[in-house]
């Protein structure tokens, strides 16, 4: 069954675990596209408010020090985006499907960037 949702608390979203050698990515590729050095390619940052379908969960397994459910979220058929649960609101399709065109794409915000430059 598929699952659709809304990005409530951007501050959930996981961008750098990619850096985690623990983390089993569903598929291998996700590895690469799932993180803000490949977003920021086209000036992409997620933000509250877009819905998108979530193709891919990675589950808690506490042997491999995963203490949480990670959704990966899929924006615009383009973006893939590894959120906490506390991040999303599950959606209905119906309702993906009427917000999923609404979704304006856009960039880090001022305290997002400032956040990036203290942690580089």
């Amino acid at each position: 069954m598929k699952k659709f949702a809304e990005i409530i608390n951007k501050g959930e979203c996981m961008t750098t675990l990619y850096q985690f050698p623990q983390i089993p990515w569903p598929q291998p590729f996700l590895k690469n596209e799932a993180c803000k050095e490949e977003w920021a390619k086209t000036g992409f940052y997620p933000s509250n408010g877009l819905v998108g379908e979530i193709p891919f969960e990675i589950e808690k397994n506490m042997q491999l020090r995963i203490d949480i459910q990670i959704y990966i979220l899929k924006i615009n058929d383009t973006y893939y985006v590894p959120m906490t649960e506390k991040g999303l609101k599950f959606i209905s399709e119906e309702e993906y499907n009427k917000r999923k065109n609404g979704n304006i794409l856009k960039g880090m915000d001022d305290r997002q960037i400032k956040i990036n430059k203290f942690f580089k």
